[in-house]
Order: C-alpha cells, then sequence, then structure tokens
C-alpha cells in the first residue's frame, strides 16, 4: 500500500515510535488498504492507558485479526472497525468507559457477543453493518441510546435498554428463513423499549403479520413512537401495505411518517385494498402533512 510515492508501512511505524506524549486517537483509513502485520506492531507501540478514539479500516482483502493488545486499551470511548476479525481473549471484562461502537464487515462470536456489549455499561451508540449473522440478537446495555443493525437475525432481545430511543434496523439477505412469528417478535420486542422514539424499519421484515385474521392493531402498543421510516416497501404487495396500515394503527402517538418505497404500473389491485380503507388512509394522510 502506497501514500503517494512513500510505502505506507515505512512511514507509521517511525511517527509512533518517536512520538512523545499520549496518544489520544489513532485512524488508519486508506483507500485499498490490505491486512498486513505491520498493524499488530503499530497496536504494539500506543500507549495502552491513552488511546480514547481507535479507529482501523480495513478496505480489501481478509479480515484483519486484532491483536488481543487492543483489548488492553481500557480508556477507549470510541472504536471504529471495517473489515476485522473480533473476538475478546477468555476474561476480558469489556471496556468500562466506552460509548460509540461502530463494526463494519466484521467477524463475530454470536455466542460471547452479547456478553461482550453487557460488559461495556456505558454504551450510547452502536452501530452494526453486514457482521457475523446471528440466531437471537441480545442487547444488554443500559446507557444505549442509538442502535442500527443491518445483517441478518432471526430475533431480538432487550434485556435491559431503558434509554434507547432510535432504533435502525435492516437486513442484508434472507439467508434465515424467519417464520411466521418474526414479525411480531421484532415488533414486541420493540414495545418493551420504554424511552423508543424514532424506528426506522424495512418494510418486508412485517411481511409475516400478513394473514388472514390480521387485526387492525396489533395486541403490543409501541406508545412511545414519534417517527416511523419504513423503507423498501413495495406497493404492489398488498400483504406489505396491510402491515404498514397494522403498525401505524399501533403507533398511536406518532407525529412523522416516512415511506420509501419502489413501485411499478400495476397497482390497482392495490389501491382498491386502499380505498377499503377510508379511515387509515385519512389517519395517513394527516400525518404526511
Amino acid at each position: 500500500m502506497f501514500l503517494g510515492n512513500h510505502k505506507l508501512e515505512k512511514l507509521v511505524y517511525p511517527i509512533l515510535k518517536l512520538h512523545q506524549g499520549p496518544l489520544i486517537k489513532f485512524a488508519l483509513q486508506v483507500p485499498a488498504f490490505r491486512s498486513c502485520p505491520d498493524i499488530d506492531q503499530w497496536i504494539d507501540l500506543m500507549a495502552n492507558n491513552t488511546v480514547q478514539d481507535f479507529t482501523l479500516h480495513i478496505s480489501r482483502g481478509d479480515n484483519h485479526k486484532l491483536p488481543s493488545r487492543i483489548f488492553t486499551f481500557h480508556q477507549l470511548r470510541k472504536l471504529k472497525l471495517y473489515k476485522c476479525v473480533f473476538n475478546p481473549p477468555l476474561g476480558f471484562k469489556g471496556f468500562n468507559k466506552i460509548l460509540n461502537l461502530n463494526l463494519q464487515n466484521v467477524d463475530l462470536v454470536p455466542e460471547t457477543f452479547p456478553n461482550f456489549i453487557s460488559a461495556c455499561p456505558m454504551l450510547e451508540r452502536l452501530r452494526m453493518v453486514d457482521c457475523t449473522s446471528f440466531d437471537c440478537l441480545e442487547i444488554d446495555a443500559p446507557k444505549l441510546k442509538f442502535l442500527e443493525f443491518h445483517g441478518v437475525f432471526r430475533s431480538i432481545s432487550f434485556k435491559n435498554s431503558p434509554l434507547l430511543a432510535e432504533v435502525f434496523i435492516s437486513f442484508s439477505s434472507m439467508d434465515f428463513k424467519m417464520g411466521k412469528c418474526f414479525s411480531f417478535n421484532l415488533i414486541k420486542s420493540l414495545s418493551c423499549l420504554p424511552s423508543l422514539e424514532e424506528l426506522h424499519l424495512q418494510a418486508f421484515a412485517l411481511e409475516s403479520l400478513a394473514k388472514d385474521t390480521l387485526p387492525k392493531k396489533l395486541p403490543v402498543t409501541l406508545k412511545t413512537l414519534k417517527i416511523l421510516h419504513l423503507s423498501d416497501m413495495y406497493f404492489e404487495k398488498i400483504e406489505e401495505i396491510s402491515c404498514a396500515l397494522c403498525l401505524i394503527r399501533s403507533s398511536p402517538n406518532l407525529q412523522k411518517l416516512k415511506v420509501t418505497a419502489f413501485t411499478f404500473d400495476v397497482v390497482e389491485s392495490v389501491g382498491e385494498y386502499l380505498r377499503e380503507q377510508k379511515s387509515s388512509i385519512a389517519c395517513w394522510l394527516s400525518l404526511k402533512r
């Protein structure tokens, strides 16, 4: 990897070697940068009691396996990793001061990741994009205010997240067969969040709500929800429209609604369905204003 006319590896090491005083922030994000052994040498040169903000962005090639030394950075407030292997060693007691964790294309261990999250008691923002798939994603984070997840999970459980106000959930693929109860279980989990105000949800995640006996309202209510964004809807699908209306009716304090959708020429069947839902459409239109 080259930076200008200079080889990056030969530049970073002497800079870190000669650096005096505390190193508060380290960020490495270079186009086309690949995993290499030099990264571990750079991390070894960092004082583990000073680094508060650490970013490592691998752009190409294999994911970089993080050295165990990084798990001794107990002053971390912000950690951003791209294309890395994240596997804390046995006995790791967490990052007690971390506030912001951003993981993208990161290999995780689903069985131990929930324990890691619960060992970060000050965590406020968690972002996970295209990481390892989860059977059950458990979130135990008492200070968490923001969650963004793009990937695959079968179920999600919020064990202790009383401050979680913003949730963004979308799905990169449907590798897991979600089953008939996925939608309801997802909404049920979200309804247990006492501070939830903004929800961004990929629309097809609600499709399994569409049954012959789909109620006008769900048996659970999103009482605190104020902002709802449904993305990637298909206006040709009656089941998606009916699920969206059901979710809207189950959010009595909704103030702002945003829908992004794909549509084609043949939408008459959906149009007829919507005309039959006069009261729901009136509610929808008033929210959009």
